[in-house]
């Protein structure tokens, strides 16, 4: 969590190790007291009140074990599932773009930013689409959660345009395990999670430049998944081989196991991602397994500890798969089956994405 100390968002790492916490709701750095433990990475840490007070490494939880740091009571635990599978809220399908009779080329790995989604082509290629939302239904408005389904804005979906504008020749790791995340200006790329180089790294646009820009020190973890909190500035990282989310702690160099989900559909995870609301500014991290029934929704709470805030599903019936997943263009989550990218959103997964218009 983050701890909001005169207008400044701060982190525990921003408190410093000289015995102050972060506290969230405005209070900010504060010295520790006495019983009091915390998170650093994988070590757990508990208060000498001192004089002067300060942190002490009292335990190193073994990552490769699964164990992850409990900052309430100051000991190692082995993750264990978290939130069930009964769904809270709904969401739809709004696009669907094929490589049989579309412009799209294919691909196994999808981010976006802006109106434009980058694809993860075939370990060499990436290419970028942009897409245009259209005024299908004649009414003078451009509405991407209109669907005939959708409660909350009934109507005729709204035609989208997909148009191919650019492609980025790179190499990536195994097409169908790895993942992009795009900024402005550069993607960042975990492109080999199978073998030794468990590095991220950096492409940059207007250079095609290529750099390490994480290494993680030890451990067997290396992501075919990743995400971005741009709230608290932390990596997410996951692996097809389990149902479980890992951060990295950058001060440590180390990835961080964090919470497991259940079994939702399909033979395994397949895809992460995390997205601020833009109406609280809170960052949520969303999981999804190989088929694309359900979209789960996790947090952090002020313990320091995850739940599971929503379970979202639809009822797909083209059966599409996960190869990738990414949010960005209209507000929605796009994702990539191999052959196909489609569009998902709406319902009452719009509510944490879609910031609020006054009327």
């Amino acid at each position: 969590f983050q701890c909001d100390a005169d207008g400044k968002i701060a982190s525990q790492e921003d408190c410093g190790d000289q015995g102050k916490i972060c506290v969230p709701g405005g209070v900010g750095c504060i010295v520790c007291q006495a019983g009091q433990f915390h998170c650093f990475g994988n070590d757990v840490q508990q208060c000498n009140v001192g004089p002067p007070a300060a942190w002490e490494t009292i335990a190193t939880c073994n990552a490769n074990a699964l164990e992850h740091c409990n900052p309430t009571n100051g000991t190692c635990e082995v993750l264990e599932n978290i939130g069930g599978t009964e769904p809270t809220g709904t969401y739809y399908q709004f696009a669907h773009f094929s490589s049989s009779d579309t412009v799209f080329k294919g691909g196994y790995d999808v981010d976006s930013f802006g109106d434009k989604i980058y694809v993860n082509r075939n370990s060499q290629h990436i290419d970028v689409y942009q897409v245009t939302l259209l005024d299908s239904d004649g009414d003078g408005e451009l509405e991407p959660n209109q669907h005939p389904d959708n409660p909350n804005k009934t109507g005729p979906i709204e035609e989208r345009v997909l148009t191919l504008v650019n492609t980025y020749d790179v190499s990536q790791g195994p097409d169908s395990q790895s993942e992009i995340y795009v900024q402005a200006d550069r993607l960042f790329m975990a492109h080999n999670p199978a073998g030794t180089n468990k590095d991220i790294t950096q492409y940059l646009f207007s250079d095609g430049s290529v750099s390490v820009t994480m290494a993680p020190v030890s451990g067997n973890f290396g992501p075919s998944l990743l995400g971005f909190d741009d709230v608290a500035k932390v990596w997410y990282g996951a692996k097809e081989g389990g149902r479980r989310v890992y951060s990295y702690h950058e001060p440590t160099q180390q990835w961080v196991p964090e919470f497991a989900y259940p079994d939702l559909a399909g033979g395994h995870m397949d895809g992460l991602e995390i997205v601020t609301d833009p109406n609280t500014g809170e960052a949520y991290v969303y999981v999804s397994d190989m088929t694309s029934d359900f979209i789960g929704q996790y947090k952090r709470d002020e313990s320091g500890l995850w739940e599971q805030v929503n379970l979202f599903a639809y009822n797909n019936s083209t059966a599409d798969l996960v190869e990738g997943m990414g949010f960005g263009a209209l507000n929605h989550f796009w994702v990539t089956s191999g052959s196909a990218v489609y569009e998902l959103g709406g319902g009452e997964l719009a509510k944490f994405v879609e910031p609020i218009v006054p009327k």
